[in-house]
């Protein structure tokens, strides 16, 4: 009995989402604005948060540096792609999700929701 209950409690705690994965943005994150699409690939240390990543349009793809702040639930930061103005991106994240609004470069508060892999 005492081995069932172990099972189940261990089954339990494998099943539950990662605390550490939620209470940052560090990973990969995926979505699409206005006939973009992002792949964002994040590093969080501390509240600093940056990495690298692609915007595609129909003009192409870019690559684009991200630097920013992430204070659970708020992100802020800005993506800055070659050769184009930077586009701020605010939103707030919870668990695999990062929802929120694109401004400069174009956008002008059109949403973003990202998901994370």
């Amino acid at each position: 009995m005492r081995r069932l209950l172990a099972v189940v409690a261990l089954a339990s705690f494998a099943a539950c989402s990662d605390p550490l994965v939620e209470n940052t943005v560090t990973g990969t994150w995926r979505g699409s604005s206005t006939g973009s699409s992002f792949i964002l690939v994040m590093q969080q240390s501390g509240t600093a948060v940056a990495g690298t990543g692609t915007i595609t349009s129909s003009a192409g793809t870019r690559n684009v540096s991200i630097s920013g702040n992430f204070q659970q639930p708020a992100f802020s930061g800005t993506l800055l792609p070659t050769g184009a103005q930077p586009i701020t991106f605010a939103g707030t994240a919870e668990g695999r999700t990062l929802v929120g609004t694109l401004t400069g470069g174009g956008f002008n508060g059109e949403g973003l929701a990202l998901t994370r892999d």
